[in-house]
């Protein structure tokens, strides 16, 4: 293990860094090794990264002086903020910058963010299955949130060929009416797109409904959100990346409560 670059994971018993956690310490013959840091370094999860060879740390992205000793000694890091757990932008910013602080003065050679672009199911009454979103005819690009993380992995393994850069990524581009087509194959059981206006997303009397309105017109009215996610590139550093159909099918059992 002396031998090996450490990365450090902010919330390596998440999806996204559990996903990056779990490529590297299934690569044993890699050039890396896991620093997992969390708020419960006690959890089942933390626990089983622990068992699997990674180093677990606790540590609080709010934190900056725990945050940097976490991240001290390391070679690189990867960073996640999660707006949804707050639902604040201002919030998120301060998350960042406390973060890239604590890399920056523990010396870290390569760190990665992961965050969405910068853009300054539902059943019908009558028991049918719709798949509705604010898409209209508009592709999404969509990704498993394990495949993050290995993306990630495959960007560390990069070297400082892409530091400095912005990677943006996806599984597969799908219409709202391809992800319905996918879903009834999985289900065995027909499910009917139907796109929500944008102004009726909004207006919907859940917390961040306006958020998540504005969020899917830019990913339907801005084709440069597709055109910028190259998936060949995308295999490139994540040669096991998953389209939405061979997601659904390793997702069978979940679905099947639907």
């Amino acid at each position: 293990m002396a031998d090996k670059k450490v990365i450090a994971v902010v919330g390596a018993t998440g999806a996204q860094g559990g996903g990056l956690a779990r490529a590297i310490l299934a690569d044993a013959g890699g050039a890396f090794a896991v620093r997992a840091l969390t708020r419960n370094p006690s959890s089942d999860k933390a626990r089983k990264l622990a068992a699997q060879g990674a180093v677990v740390v606790e540590a609080d992205i709010r934190d900056e002086a725990r945050l940097t000793e976490a991240f001290d000694g390391a070679h690189g890091a990867f960073l996640v903020t999660d707006f949804w757990e707050h639902m604040s932008p201002e919030q998120e910013k301060q998350d960042a910058a406390t973060m890239a602080r604590a890399a920056k003065n523990a010396g870290l050679r390569h760190v990665i963010w992961s965050t969405l672009d910068d853009t300054r199911a539902h059943r019908a009454q009558d028991g049918r299955l719709v798949l509705a979103l604010p898409m209209a005819d508009g592709k999404l690009a969509g990704i498993a949130a394990e495949d993050i993380g290995k993306t990630a992995y495959g960007i560390f393994k990069r070297g400082d060929e892409l530091v400095g850069h912005s990677v943006s990524i996806a599984g597969e581009h799908l219409t709202g009416a391809q992800m319905a087509a996918h879903l009834s194959k999985a289900l065995g059981e027909q499910v009917t797109y139907v796109p929500v206006p944008f102004d009726a997303m909004r207006a919907q009397p859940f917390p961040a409904a306006a958020e998540i309105g504005n969020m899917f017109q830019f990913y339907a009215q801005v084709p440069q959100f597709v055109a910028d996610r190259d998936l060949d590139v995308v295999r490139g550093l994540n040669p096991q990346l998953q389209d939405f159909e061979q997601w659904l099918a390793a997702h069978k059992t979940d679905l099947a409560g639907i």
